[in-house]
């Protein structure tokens, strides 16, 4: 018991004299600090201006430099996505075959979209077995 007492006593008296709860046993509140001495200054908010449209000036700079290779490369993404999307369609249509023999989308309870066939395609034919009979993963 003795031990239990001695970690938790020890951790209730260091909390008690730390100085934010020395008095009240509540945290106070921070100090605000004072107000800067440059708040007023001409000098510093012209500095900051000029240093506010210098930076504005190289970002406009650096986007007139960028935007012949930045239209070439939207260019580029364009047609490569185009094609990526025909290719997808067209592996597309050759799995489903003639749409015509499909019944119309139906969505479950749950969400999900599914396509009857009108006609049930004959079962796939299971693959061979491994040549040592095990399962190939």
């Amino acid at each position: 018991m003795k031990q239990i007492l001695n970690p938790t006593l020890l951790a209730g008296l260091v909390a008690l004299s730390s100085p934010g709860l020395a008095e009240t046993g509540q945290p106070q509140s921070p100090q605000p600090s004072p107000p800067s001495s440059s708040e007023g200054d001409p000098k510093l908010e012209d500095g900051a201006e000029m240093m506010s449209r210098g930076l504005q000036m190289l970002l406009d700079g650096l986007a007139q430099e960028m935007s012949p290779m930045r239209d070439g490369l939207a260019e580029g993404m364009a047609e490569n996505w185009a094609r990526q999307l025909q290719d997808g369609w067209q592996d597309l249509m050759a799995e489903m075959g003639d749409l015509s023999a499909y019944h119309p989308p139906e969505v479950l309870p749950n969400g999900d979209i599914i396509l009857r066939r009108k006609s049930p395609q004959p079962p796939v034919p299971p693959e061979a077995a491994a040549p040592d009979g095990g399962t190939d993963l």
